[in-house]
């Protein structure tokens, strides 16, 4: 089978990367090659995929469709599953997208999409002390730390939604918009700062005046 390489420049996940920098080498030309055999081998029907995979995908149902085509005798593009009469069902399963409730990408370290060949990964099962260097290398918010935060564009709330309970992100919410955290955290520390003190100066007073 052969497939038109426009096709594969026009990916959008292809573009990214080599804009990013990323060599155009043959493993990244032919991944949704090798993402299309991965699929038609098992002959899924439903795949799992984000919302900047629906290109790879229907590439695989182009190349399946290709295919069927060539080596089914009365396959009809049109009715892949062969329903009709006189239709044959195809050997290759075409595909369809499955789509979770949150279709959002997992934002990485940088927040752009999270990717190895973006070197932005956050590895579940690194060692903690990596995992808590990545976490504290994640872009933030520049605002000053008394505003209210946007949480539509923290990289740090996208991945909190992946793993917090919902009461747990409903606080984390109310501390993104309440703001002021630092400052009313040292507010509180000012204050008995000032019990510290004022209890020390007293003992140096009593004993100078001994």
């Amino acid at each position: 089978m052969t497939l038109c390489t426009k096709k594969i420049i026009k990916i959008i996940t292809y573009k990214d990367k080599v804009i990013r920098g990323l060599s155009s080498s043959v493993s990244l030309f032919a991944y949704p090659i090798l993402m299309a055999a991965d699929i038609l081998l098992y002959r899924a029907d439903r795949v799992p995929v984000g919302k900047d995979q629906i290109q790879h995908l229907e590439i695989t149902r182009d190349l399946a469709n290709k295919c069927n085509a060539a080596y089914v005798l009365g396959y009809d593009a049109s009715d892949p599953e062969g329903t009709k009469d006189g239709n044959a069902p195809g050997i290759l399963t075409l595909p369809s997208p499955f789509f979770m409730k949150d279709e959002s990408l997992v934002p990485g370290t940088d927040g752009a999409k999270m990717s190895k060949s973006y070197n932005n990964v956050i590895e579940i099962f690194a060692d903690e002390a990596i995992i808590t260097k990545k976490i504290m290398s994640i872009k933030t918010d520049s605002s000053s730390v008394i505003e209210p935060k946007d949480m539509r564009v923290s990289p740090i709330f996208a991945l909190l939604q992946l793993l917090a309970t919902p009461s747990e992100m409903a606080d984390i919410e109310e501390s993104f918009r309440i703001g002021g955290y630092v400052e009313n955290v040292l507010n509180q520390w000012v204050e008995r700062a000032r019990q510290y003190t004022f209890s020390t100066m007293v003992s140096v007073h009593s004993m100078a005046s001994t």
